[in-house]
């Protein structure tokens, strides 16, 4: 639990594992080197509830399949905001192990409601619903010698997106 100006009053709980395997009931599906994760946090300004997972070995080859499944909604100070998505992201390193291409795509239905009683009838008329289909690319280059406490080494990464109307963005 805790508390910030940004999030008010907040707690989370969650439950991870860093050696997950699907396949494997019989062994508390453990061992598999697969990452799974549930998480639910919920305060006074924001709630979110996301289920993640990782195979690092998509089809016996080096090629990382990322997914999650999430539910968030937000409180500002003059409306609320509702988001239910899934994202989805392919990586794999490439000419050495330090540098890193991802392709991703989301897609979320969000919602815009429960405008303050103040809000310009402007503000008001943008209280809707919709839905974000969105393609991300990235390339990201990481030598830090430690991802906890680095001493040496950097991270710098390229990330852009798009949201094509033709997909229903």
């Amino acid at each position: 639990g805790g508390f910030s100006t940004e999030d008010s009053l907040v707690g989370m709980v969650e439950l991870s594992n860093p050696n997950f395997d699907i396949t494997n009931p019989g062994n508390w599906f453990r061992g598999g080197g697969q990452r799974f994760r549930i998480q639910a946090i919920a305060g006074l300004e924001r709630m979110a509830f996301n289920v993640d997972f990782s195979e690092p070995w998509l089809f016996d080859m080096p090629l990382r399949l990322d997914t999650s499944l999430y539910l968030k909604e937000a409180v500002y100070s003059e409306w609320a905001e509702d988001h239910l998505g899934v994202k989805l992201s392919l990586s794999r390193k490439i000419l050495d192990d330090f540098t890193t291409v991802s392709v991703g795509y989301k897609f979320e239905y969000v919602e815009v409601k429960d405008f303050d009683h103040d809000s310009t009838p402007e503000m008001r008329a943008l209280k809707a619903h919709d839905l974000v289909s969105q393609f991300s690319l990235q390339l990201a280059r990481d030598t830090r010698d430690s991802m906890m406490e680095p001493t040496e080494g950097y991270f710098a990464s390229i990330f852009s997106a798009v949201s094509p109307k033709i997909l229903g963005s």
